[in-house]
C-alpha cells in the first residue's frame, strides 16, 4: 500500500507491506479494503493529534487507540492490564528513526493519557459539537440564532474573567461576573433577564463539559441570579393602527413581500417567521377553507404545538395570494424581515404610543389578534390551537377543525 503524502509527516514508510493471509482473491480484495481504512483512520488520528489544541489531541488518541484495536484508558487503567497486553500495546507504537521522537499521540493511544480540561472557548467550541443533535431540522439562520447567545454569554464571561481552563475558575470569578451585569441592570437600562440567560448559557456549557471530562471545578452557579420583575409583554398594536396604517398608503414604501407578511398577520396570528418561512407547498389556497401549514420544512417550528393548519380569511387571504409561492426574500432568513419592518415603521414614525408607554414592535399585530379573539369571546382551547400553544386536552382528539376555525375567525377578520 502506498502511503498518501498527506500523511508523510507521521508515516516515514513510503509502502507499507502487509500480510492478508489468504491466497483466496475475492476475500484478499475484502481484507485489502479493511485494512486501508484501519491504516487511513489511524493515520487520520495521529495527523489529528499534531494540533495544539488539548482536547483535539486527546480525542486524537482515542480515536488512534480505537484503528490500532484497542480500547483507549487512562494511564492507571492501562497499568492494571495483564503484562501481555501492555506489551501488545507498546508494540503498536511505531518505530522512528534513530535521533527521531515517537509521536506523542501514538504513546497516549497506547498507553493512555490523563484527560485535558479545555479553556472556556475550547468547552465552547465541544458544546457545541456534542450539541448537533439539537440542530437538527434547523435552517442555517435558526443555527446561528441558537448560538449567538452562548456565544455572547461566553464572550462577556472572559471579558471579565478572561479565557482560562474551567477547573481554574472561582466562585470569585462568577460573582465579579454578576456585579459587571448588576451594574448595567441599574446604569444602563438592561433588564435582568438579560443577566440570567447570560447566567443559564454559562451554566450550561461548563456543567455540561465538566461532567463530560469528570473534571472538578471550584464554581457554583446557585443563588447568583438576579432577580426579576414582572415581564415584559410585548404590547399588542390597536385595530385603528390597522386600518389607518398598515392597511393604507403609509407603508407603501416598505417592499411588497415584508408588507404582505404583516398583513398575513393580520388574521391568522401566526408568528412573523412562520410566515416568512412558508413554501408553495404550505399554502393551499384553492381548497373550501384556503389555508396555511405551519410545518417544519425549511426550518425547525418553535414547539411541537406549533405544528398546525391556520384559515386564511379577508386581508390575510388577499395577502397570500398575491404571494402563492411564499415570500423567498425572508424565507431563509426570518429575522431580516422582522429588521426591515421595525426599522420602516421606526424611521417614518408610523407607530402609535401604547397606552402603557411599551415599544411597539411588529409581534404587536400577533398581541393584537390574541385581543379580538378574547374580546369575540373565543373558546380558549381553540384560542390555544390557532396560537400553537400547549393545550390541556391535547391528549383527546384533533382540535378544531379549519371550518370550525374560519367561522370564529370570520367574526374578528378584518
Amino acid at each position: 500500500l502506498h502511503v498518501p503524502v498527506r500523511y508523510a509527516s507521521i508515516e516515514k514508510r513510503q509502502i507499507v507491506y502487509m500480510s492478508l493471509k489468504t491466497d483466496d482473491e475475492a476475500i484478499a480484495r475484502l481484507k485489502e479494503r479493511q485494512v486501508r481504512q484501519t491504516l487511513e483512520d489511524g493515520w487520520e488520528a495521529a495527523l489529528t493529534g499534531q494540533t495544539e489544541n488539548a482536547v483535539e489531541r486527546f480525542q486524537a488518541a482515542r480515536d488512534l487507540a480505537r484503528a490500532r484495536g484497542f480500547r483507549f484508558l487512562p494511564p492507571e487503567r492501562v497499568a492494571q492490564l495483564p503484562v501481555a497486553e501492555i506489551v501488545q500495546r507498546v508494540q503498536t507504537i511505531p518505530d522512528v528513526p534513530l535521533g527521531g521522537s515517537t509521536p506523542p499521540v501514538e504513546v497516549q493511544a497506547a498507553l493512555g493519557a490523563v484527560p485535558p480540561v479545555p479553556t472556556l472557548r475550547e468547552a465552547l467550541e465541544e458544546f457545541f459539537q456534542r450539541s448537533r443533535d439539537q440542530l437538527i431540522g434547523k435552517s442555517e439562520d435558526q443555527i446561528a440564532k441558537w448560538k449567538a447567545p452562548r456565544i455572547k454569554a461566553v464572550n462577556n464571561f472572559i471579558k471579565i474573567a478572561g479565557n482560562h481552563r474551567l477547573d481554574e475558575y472561582t466562585n470569585d470569578d462568577l460573582l465579579d461576573f454578576r456585579e459587571w451585569w448588576m451594574e448595567r441592570v441599574l446604569t444602563a437600562g438592561y433588564a435582568p433577564g438579560s443577566a440570567n440567560k447570560d447566567l443559564g448559557y454559562l451554566a450550561l456549557i461548563i456543567k455540561t463539559i465538566t461532567r463530560l471530562h469528570r473534571i472538578d471545578i471550584r464554581i457554583g452557579f446557585d443563588g447568583m441570579r438576579l432577580r426579576e420583575g414582572t415581564p415584559n409583554t410585548r404590547a399588542p398594536v390597536s385595530d385603528d393602527w390597522i386600518l389607518t396604517v398598515l392597511l393604507s398608503d403609509k407603508m407603501a414604501g416598505l417592499n411588497a413581500q415584508a408588507r404582505d407578511i404583516l398583513i398575513t398577520m393580520v388574521n391568522t396570528g401566526a408568528r412573523p417567521s412562520e410566515i416568512a418561512a412558508l413554501t408553495a407547498e404550505q399554502i393551499h389556497l384553492n381548497t373550501n377553507v384556503p389555508y396555511i401549514a405551519i410545518r417544519p420544512v425549511t426550518r425547525q417550528v418553535k414547539t411541537k404545538n406549533s405544528i398546525r393548519d391556520l384559515p386564511l380569511l379577508g386581508v390575510s387571504l388577499e395577502a397570500m395570494r398575491r404571494n402563492p409561492e411564499g415570500f423567498p426574500r425572508y424565507r431563509s432568513s426570518p429575522d431580516s424581515f422582522s429588521a426591515a419592518a421595525n426599522k420602516y415603521i421606526r424611521e417614518n414614525k408610523l407607530w402609535e404610543k401604547h397606552p402603557s408607554g411599551k415599544k411597539l414592535t411588529v409581534y404587536g399585530l400577533r398581541h393584537n389578534f390574541r385581543d379580538r379573539m378574547t374580546a369575540a369571546e373565543f373558546p380558549e382551547l381553540v384560542a390555544k390551537q390557532v396560537f400553537g400553544h400547549a393545550r390541556s386536552d391535547q391528549v383527546y382528539g384533533d382540535g378544531a377543525g379549519l371550518g370550525h376555525m374560519a367561522e370564529l375567525i370570520a367574526r374578528v377578520a378584518f
